[in-house]
């Protein structure tokens, strides 16, 4: 039986006879004897089966670096690629850990083998460094589908697979060889390159095609391009929802009907508001949202303008004044407007944070918690500030979207309209 080891026992022993703090796993359990898929308090260590081979879970009391003490440990649950963290389903005493990185001090990223824990009797080490392989790079985004797309690593002699239909690529995926055609509008590619002797890439992904749809979230999908039946300079009653989520924009009063405009921004259509019109979206807005929509204004005057504003709340997106700007207790003032010249405006928003992007670009942010509520496009909203302008498309996430799915989203749009 192997004696009982205290937390003053475990730190001078990593402090001894070796450059990098070596961890100390229970030395009564092997590692056939650990199940696969828990954190038993006393079994020593385990793998984890909801994430990848190299992690693993060892008591926090067994000695970690000089410089990883508590307070220094994240209070979520595990995550990839953040080195460890604590587990909230467990005792505080618990952390996860990678096992394929070194544990000594400012050399966290150091890669060694995923295997060197073998059995529950004695300490990790590092027999083997190991190089990540480098990540996967694709065809940049194209909004047409069908399109080819071609796959490259830097590594050399990395072979890569890949999914198309949103799935984490493995070995057992298709092996990439050759440029090949994406078909379905969307795609989401995903792609990892291995090789033997080195750690697996990350998976990398990009999306191809109308992409919206693509990110989790979408309440509201508003396309002039996605109107059928309707001539040039007809009255618009409805403006349907492509969202699935039946948030169609609509106005019965015949006077206040935007109209639908052909060939307009690219070759595409657009809906124009006059200084009266306006439509009611059936979908109320909370915290956290993305929000983005195409927009011109079509007047040379300087007025108090909304593309978009609150039934209730006093909320606007817009050409305020002249300028791009957003509100929602205070104004983000962007550029100046340039007539009959479209932007792209975005508001992302989360408790205590919003802030305000126009053609990808940030202008600023703020702290009020104001959201946009009750959706209203144009003159129908609390405020009599009409639009006098034309939408191309809007779009409304119930959540906040990631920086890359942001990225993404942009060139979805940016592509589509040519701004």
């Amino acid at each position: 039986m192997h004696p009982t080891l205290s937390f003053r026992d475990l730190a001078f022993l990593g402090r001894v006879g070796s450059s990098r703090i070596k961890d100390l796993f229970d030395q009564n359990t092997v590692a056939a004897n650990v199940p696969s898929s828990i954190f038993t308090f006393g079994s020593g260590w385990a793998t984890n089966g909801l994430l990848p081979t190299p992690y693993v879970a060892v008591q926090a009391r067994e000695y970690f670096d000089d410089y990883a003490d508590a307070s220094g440990v994240s209070g979520s649950a595990l995550n990839t690629g953040t080195g460890w963290a604590t587990d909230t389903l467990l005792p505080s005493s618990f952390v996860g850990v990678i096992a394929s990185q070194t544990f000594d001090s400012l050399t966290a990223d150091t890669a060694v083998s995923s295997t060197v824990v073998t059995d529950g009797t004695g300490w990790a080490t590092d027999p083997a460094p190991m190089t990540q392989v480098a990540s996967v790079t694709f065809t940049a985004y194209f909004l047409t589908i069908p399109g080819n797309v071609t796959l490259s690593c830097a590594t050399s002699g990395a072979s890569i697979y890949y999914t198309v239909d949103g799935s984490t690529p493995t070995t057992a995926s298709t092996l990439y060889s050759s440029p090949f055609s994406v078909s379905v509008d969307p795609t989401l590619v995903k792609a990892i390159a291995v090789k033997t002797g080195y750690r697996d890439s990350a998976v990398t992904s990009q999306p191809y095609g109308k992409i919206p749809s693509l990110f989790t979230g979408l309440k509201v999908w508003l396309k002039a391009d996605a109107i059928t039946g309707k001539n040039d300079g007809d009255a618009l009653s409805q403006w349907d929802d492509s969202s699935g989520q039946a948030n169609h924009a609509t106005q019965s009063t015949g006077s206040l009907q935007p109209l639908y405009k052909t060939s307009i921004l690219n070759s595409k259509p657009v809906v124009r508001f006059d200084t009266t019109d306006g439509m009611t979206v059936p979908y109320t807005v909370a915290l956290p949202t993305t929000i983005m929509m195409v927009v011109d204004y079509r007047s040379a005057t300087s007025a108090a303008r909304r593309a978009m504003q609150g039934a209730v709340n006093n909320w606007l997106l817009g050409p305020y004044l002249n300028t791009w700007r957003f509100y929602n207790g205070a104004f983000i003032t962007g550029p100046a407007v340039t007539q009959n010249v479209f932007v792209l405006l975005e508001v992302t928003q989360v408790t205590g944070v919003a802030t305000f992007l126009v053609g990808g670009s940030t202008i600023g942010t703020n702290n009020s918690n104001t959201v946009v509520g009750a959706i209203r496009l144009g003159a129908t909203g609390g405020a009599a500030e009409p639009l006098d302008g034309d939408i191309a498309e809007v779009l409304v996430y119930d959540n906040a979207l990631s920086s890359s799915d942001r990225t993404n989203l942009r060139s979805y749009v940016l592509a589509k309209y040519g701004i």
